[in-house]
Order: C-alpha cells, then structure tokens, then sequence
C-alpha cells in the first residue's frame, strides 16, 4: 500500500467515525444520509479528493496528502481553495465551497472561508456533517460575531477584570484568537511538599506573594479558633539546602524559596459540587458563610456552570473541609458580589434574617478575635517586606483589619442589602 493510500484510509475511518458516508464517484447516492464524503469528484480543475455533501449540497471539500507530508500542509491550501473555487460536475451553483480541508492520516486542518480574514487552525478530527449544516445555516460566523459583542456588563465587576475582558474582546475584534490574561492575583504557583512531620502539604511560597501568605495564616488561624472543619495548616521552613539541590537537580524551586512558607495539609477528599452540597449541615453552611462574610472572602463560588468553592467534601464520614484563604480581608469586597456567588449565601441570608442566631454569631466572632494579636505575632518576621533583600514593607494595614472584624458586633454587619 503507497503512502498516499495509507492516508487516504485513515482520513475514511475518521470520516466514517464523524458520521460522514462514504461513496466512490461512480456510486453517487445523495440521498443515502445527511452528510456524504464522494472520492474523487470531478471539477473543471481536475477531481476533487473529496467533497463533502450535506443535505444534498456541495459544502466543502478535503485535500488529502500522505503522512510524511505533513510538516507543510500549508502548500496544499491553495490546492483546496482551487477545488472550491472550482466547477463541480453536476452542480450548477458556482458559489465557491466554504469549508475547506487539508489532511493527511495525521493531521486536519481546517479553514471556513465566511471568516473574516480566513486562515488555517488544526483539528483533531473532522466536524459533523450536522455541525456544518447548523454553521451553514447561520448567518455569520463565529468569528464575524466575536467582531461585534455587545457592551460588557461592568457592574459587580472589579477594574482588573474590567480591563482583563475588555483586553480580550478588543483582541478577537482584531481577529486575534490567541490571548494571554496575566492573573493579578488568585494564581500563586502551588508545590507538593512533604514535611519533617511525615505529613504531605500543599505549600505556597515566595511566588504567592507575601500578602496571600498573611491573608491564610491570619483567616486561617481566624478559622480555626472560630470553628471551621479547616484542613491542618502551619508555618513551614524551606530550608536553603533544598532549594539548590533543587536547582542542580534541574528543578528550580525559586517560586517556593527558602525559609518561611505556608503549608496546607493535603486532603484526599473530592471537590465540593453542586450535589454534595446539598448534604453539607446546615450549621455548617451558616458557619462558612459567615465567617467569609465576616473576613470579606468571596473567593467561595460554586453554580450549576461551575466555581471554585475551595472546599472537599468528605463522602465517607460525611464532613466538609474548608481551605485557600489568600484573598480573605479583600479591599474591593463587594456584598452583591457575595450574595450573587458565594456557594452558601441562602444561609447567611437565614442567620442575618434571625435575631437570636446574630446573636449566637457576634458572641462567638468576638470571641475568636479576641486571639488576633497572638495570630499576628506568630508571623514570621520575613512576612513583614516582599522583597528578598527585605527592604520593602509590606503593605497590609493590620490595624485597619482588625477595625473591620469588630464591627461583628453592630447591627450594620447583617445589613445585606
């Protein structure tokens, strides 16, 4: 079997496969299916190597090469365009076919020639027969339309994301689908470390920022003493040594680097969802999100679409676990945002609506404040500037923190409106 023949087989096996029928020239039968593949159509150009039919129209048509050819499939772009450009036997349409193939057993390129500025992007398999009927059908692609978005809704929205999204669209205005967004916050680089205590940490280090670093010890420490079902955490030193070996080792550990870091114990539990959820105690809903509403935590989102609720749940013994407070004590906190996102705000809204039960809670968050300086004081003194030279102070108003929290006591904290 030549290599070109090779090819052109597994391009029938995966046209076979994306619910295409196959059919020689001479055995033409449009009406056989939705989506037919004919081998070796005639054009005033000579035959096509496929045509694709949907519903009985000419759509498009596929370019087949052998495998070794595939390091350069941009060549045998005009060779397709010839084809679509091209008189079809039997049709009398002369509008040029829109979806255009390049392939190989390998390789699928794709082209829709309705895009603006059309251009080749490779596929791993070819589309539906039904994809293209529905593409067909439209009156302009996805790209036209990424051209013309409607205006963005701001509100809720913070001046970073604003500016992220606003970035992004005017991108692919500029028919640009590649985009880079650099996370401000929120992306700190995680390691996988085991400790001198036997026990396997998730450790966030020089790379997360000093103030993530605060933010989790203090709302930790905060959590803990409150009462939350928090994973372990602690204080851990990365010592020198490690780092270098890690660098000759060729596995650079500057992201973490040495001396004081934060560790997270590793649960082994699953991510909480939509359903378990739903079995999560009451009580230990209101907990959670109080004590969020309390630090200015939104980062605890969870929908039908999805989230990031930053809890386990433990099936077997029926327990939540609450970890990643990096972005508690949150300047630009929004109450809407909250009441919007947060995975438990229905039970907030049931504490704030109970007099008693804001009672229960003041008495228990004043309580837990009442160890703040004793959190504070356990920083480690490196945690105090964000540069390794240790020069630059860090810019976290730890009195105006503190300010926040007692105001857990009047009656304005459970105004959610």
């Amino acid at each position: 079997m030549t290599p070109e023949a090779r090819a052109r087989e597994e391009i029938d096996r995966k046209l076979d496969a994306a619910g295409w029928i196959l059919q020689d020239v001479g055995r033409i039968n449009l009406a056989a299916g939705a989506g037919i593949a004919v081998r070796e159509y005639p054009t005033d150009t000579g035959p096509a190597d496929y045509v694709l039919f949907v519903n009985r129209k000419a759509v498009g048509v596929i370019e087949a090469k052998r495998d070794s050819a595939g390091e350069n499939l941009s060549v045998a772009e005009g060779q397709s365009e010839r084809y679509a450009s091209a008189m079809l036997k039997w049709r009398k349409d002369t509008v040029p076919l829109r979806f255009l193939y390049v392939a190989t057993g390998q390789i699928v390129w794709f082209t829709d020639a309705a895009d603006p500025l059309p251009r080749a992007r490779e596929l791993f398999h070819f589309f539906k027969p039904e994809t293209l009927a529905e593409w067909a059908a439209q009156p302009d692609t996805l790209r036209e339309r990424l051209r013309h978005m409607p205006a963005l809704p701001t509100a809720n929205l913070r001046d970073c994301q604003i500016s992220a999204v606003t970035g992004l669209e005017q991108s692919l205005v500029k028919n640009k689908p590649r985009a880079l967004i650099h996370m401000a916050t929120g992306a700190g680089k995680t390691f996988i470390c085991r400790a001198d205590d036997g026990q396997v940490y998730f450790v966030k280090g020089r790379f997360a920022g000093v103030r993530s670093l605060v933010c989790e010890w203090l709302a930790g420490s905060l959590a803990k003493t409150f009462g939350l079902p928090i994973a372990p955490f602690a204080i851990l030193d990365v010592p020198e040594a490690l780092v270098r070996l890690g660098h000759a080792a060729g596995e650079p550990l500057s992201d973490l680097g040495a001396g004081a870091v934060f560790g997270s114990q590793r649960c082994e539990f699953s991510e909480l969802t939509m359903i378990s959820a739903e079995l999560v105690p009451e009580q230990t809903r209101a907990d959670v999100a109080v004590f969020d509403w309390w630090v200015h935590n939104e980062d605890r989102t969870l929908s039908a679409r999805g989230g990031n609720p930053n809890l386990f749940w433990e099936a077997g013994g029926s327990k939540l676990w609450v970890i990643d407070h990096n972005l508690a004590f949150d300047a630009d906190f929004s109450r809407e945002r909250f009441l919007d996102h947060h995975v438990f705000a229905d039970a907030l809204r049931g504490v704030a609506s109970d007099f008693v039960a804001r009672k229960q809670y003041a008495n228990r968050l004043s309580a837990t404040l009442t160890e703040w300086h004793s959190m504070v004081a356990a920083l480690p003194a490196m945690w105090q500037t964000i540069d390794p030279e240790q020069s630059i102070p860090l810019d976290f108003d730890f009195a105006a923190v503190r300010t926040q929290l007692e105001h857990c006591t009047s009656d304005a904290f459970w105004n959610l409106s």
